[in-house]
C-alpha cells in the first residue's frame, strides 16, 4: 500500500504529540498487532544528510485499533534548528522481517521565541 502524505507543524520548545489510525484498503481499521513503529526527520533540502532526528513512536494496545502515537518532546526539539524537514513513519515486524512506510510528509519546525 502507498504511504499517505500528511504534513505536520511542530512548535520548537513545546511537546509535540500526534496519533495516526491506519486503515486497510477497504477503509477498515488495520490490525497492526505484533508491529512496532519508528519515525525520523531530515533537513528537507538535504535528504542525504547524516543528520536526522528521531521521534518517539509506539503502537497502542491493542494493535487491532490500528493506532500509532508519534511524539517529540520539548526538551528534544529545542535543540533542533527551526526549518523545513522531510519525515516518514514506518511500521515493522521483526519476526516477519517486514517494513512498511505508512506516512510521509513535510515537518515544519517553527522557531521558539520565549525561552
Amino acid at each position: 500500500m502507498t504511504a499517505a502524505k500528511y504534513n505536520i507543524t511542530i512548535d520548537q520548545g513545546s511537546d509535540f504529540l500526534i496519533f495516526f489510525t491506519l486503515k486497510d484498503s477497504s477503509g477498515g481499521t488495520r490490525n497492526i498487532t505484533g508491529y512496532e513503529a519508528r519515525a525520523s526527520m531530515r533537513p528537507l533540502y538535504d535528504l542525504e544528510s547524516s543528520t536526522s532526528y528521531d521521534f518517539s513512536c509506539g503502537v497502542t494496545d491493542p494493535g487491532t485499533t490500528g493506532k500509532i502515537i508519534m511524539s517529540l518532546s520539548s526538551g528534544k526539539n529545542s535543540d533542533i534548528p527551526a526549518g523545513l524537514y522531510a519525515y516518514d513513519l514506518e511500521i515493522f515486524n521483526t519476526g516477519a522481517g517486514s517494513v512498511e512506510r505508512v506516512i510521509h510528509g513535510r515537518a515544519t519546525l517553527r522557531r521558539e521565541v520565549t525561552r
